[in-house]
């Protein structure tokens, strides 16, 4: 069909160009040439100018033997290379291109000299600056990987790891499966429990303790070095045994990289993980957990929990030993200045506070999606150096809440999570509480807390963003904490930091907005705002 769109079809013409009349029009030379290629390739374009678009089309294309067509365009003595082919004729009021090509046409001398000057034209493009490097790279890859590795799936697949193991030792077999396991915990008092205490234990001491700082992460040496020269280790020789004896006081309780930060344990704990197994506790007594009305939990009948009668007997027994509440909602203060807010929570009265840290880490995260931002514009050079004073900040703030119960309080909160979310997952949970199966959950025991707010009438937001809080949180607050950025004078760092860590930033980002109304990549006034106090008041 023609341009003007009639049956009739407009004179070809080889090399030349027709307007929507089919007059020839000059404005650009049309050059061939034809190659070997082991495919034959139709190149593919949509070529304008300030007249208006000249569309190509092919109406054959019969090289002979294998071969590859290449035109040149030349618009007013500046060649356009073309590598695309609009199909069909649909914009009647352009000019069209029309080109003819049979199985004779051979290049000419003249045009392949003219094809060779063409191939030798620089070609210009604007490209995005790369912060990354390979050194960079490997220290937030070896951070991220510690955090991965003492998720709860790892977790899952250890202990039922171990718990295999131990029903091989008791049975003398060889093999047994997940569910013949089980029978380990059949039985009375609180040895279940205290086993899987000390599974969780072991979990945490080699998934914890036995990982090195990571690579470039020099923030505790340069302390050490710095304000500790007295925990420098000195080996003496021992007269009487003769052996080396390793003097100083890095024996007694050293500096060690803590792969956890306690931000983990907050934002699990807004997930309302442990009120809501402290619930199925007091129905397994037969204690109702309102003070007034019936118990929303009166109905369900508790002899689904009967596999796991002595794990929760267990837990009940051990409570002196456990964190309290209150014991963990100082420590999120003295941390990060964040306090929880319910009704089990009493008025708290810290002796330190991290006032204006929340403040100072949402902060970073803005000023990192505007960074981010600049990086997709290739037209504009990123500018890290806000971000890198704004991770300063960071740090700083961090540094200050290290003190005394950084490292036990963290690890025995995490310990304690880990064993409620373990017996969240199992199976007679899932009998017990009826939860929605269908919706899709990330982790096991997820589904079933959800199903216990929707029962109790908590704040019902979904539990995946809680859960991702939790663990781009903590590979945030890790990276920051465990680099020494008041020695980092080159602000490509920060760049590098910003890129790595945009998917973790992001999705913080995005979950927080949607638990507590607060939009951080829109600079939120309320970003400083207590985010337990924003949870109940979206959720009212």
């Amino acid at each position: 069909m023609s341009p003007t769109g009639k049956s009739s079809k407009a004179p070809l013409c080889k090399g030349c160009i027709v307007d929507r009349n089919g007059q020839p029009v000059s404005q650009v030379q049309v050059v061939s040439h034809i190659v070997n290629a082991a495919k034959p390739q139709v190149p593919q374009s949509d070529v304008s100018d300030e007249k208006g678009h000249f569309l190509i089309a092919f109406d054959a294309l019969q090289a002979a033997g294998d071969g590859q067509l290449k035109i040149d365009f030349l618009r007013e003595g500046v060649p356009v290379r073309v590598t695309q082919r609009l199909v069909g004729l649909d914009d009647v009021n352009s000019p069209v291109i029309m080109y003819e090509l049979d199985e004779h046409t051979q290049a000419t001398a003249d045009t392949e000299a003219h094809y060779n000057k063409q191939e030798s034209i620089p070609t210009v493009a604007i490209t995005s600056h790369d912060f990354m490097t390979d050194e960079h790279e490997a220290m937030w890859a070896s951070i991220q990987n510690v955090t991965v590795d003492i998720g709860f799936a790892n977790f899952l697949a250890y202990v039922d790891k171990e718990l295999a193991n131990s029903s091989c030792a008791i049975n003398g077999a060889h093999q047994t499966t997940i569910d013949e396991h089980s029978q380990l915990f059949n039985n009375y008092g609180v040895n279940s429990y205290e086993l899987l205490d000390s599974i969780t234990e072991k979990f945490m001491y080699e998934r914890i303790f036995d990982h090195e700082a990571p690579k470039h992460g020099d923030y505790l040496q340069h302390i050490v070095d710095s304000k500790l020269p007295d925990w420098q280790v000195e080996s003496r020789q021992d007269e009487c045994s003769g052996s080396r004896l390793q003097l100083g006081r890095q024996h007694l309780k050293p500096l060690a990289f803590c792969p956890i930060e306690l931000i983990w344990s907050y934002w699990i704990e807004e997930s309302l993980l442990m009120q809501a197994f402290n619930r199925i506790a007091l129905r397994f007594q037969n204690r109702s957990s309102v003070k007034q009305g019936p118990d929303p939990l009166a109905h369900l009948e508790i002899d689904p929990l009967r596999p796991l009668n002595n794990l929760i007997w267990g837990f009940i027994q051990n409570e002196g030993k456990r964190l309290s509440l209150v014991r963990r909602a100082y420590e999120y203060d003295h941390h990060y200045g964040i306090q929880l807010q319910g009704t089990a929570v009493p008025k708290l009265r810290p002796a330190d506070s991290r006032v204006g840290f929340l403040g100072e880490f949402h902060k970073l995260l803005h000023i990192v999606s505007e960074f981010h931002r600049q990086t997709d514009d290739v037209t504009v050079r990123a500018d890290p150096f806000p971000v890198m004073n704004a991770i300063y900040d960071v740090h700083i703030k961090l540094a200050e809440g290290a003190h005394n119960q950084f490292g036990d309080l963290p690890t025995v909160a995490r310990k304690e999570m880990l064993m409620m979310q373990w017996i969240m997952a199992r199976p007679e949970m899932r009998e017990f509480l009826n939860g929605r199966l269908m919706v899709p959950q990330s982790e096991g025991w997820m589904d079933r807390v959800e199903h216990m707010k929707r029962i109790q009438g908590w704040p019902n937001h979904s539990m995946q963003h809680f859960v991702n809080l939790a663990n781009f949180g903590e590979q945030l607050m890790v990276s920051i904490r465990n680099v020494n950025w008041s020695q980092v004078k080159q602000s490509s760092v920060a760049g590098s930091w910003a890129t790595y860590w945009r998917e973790s930033i992001q999705g913080y980002m995005h979950s927080y907005r949607a638990v507590t109304g607060i939009d951080i990549l829109d600079n939120d006034p309320r970003m400083s705002d207590n985010p337990s106090a924003a949870i109940y008041k979206q959720s009212a």
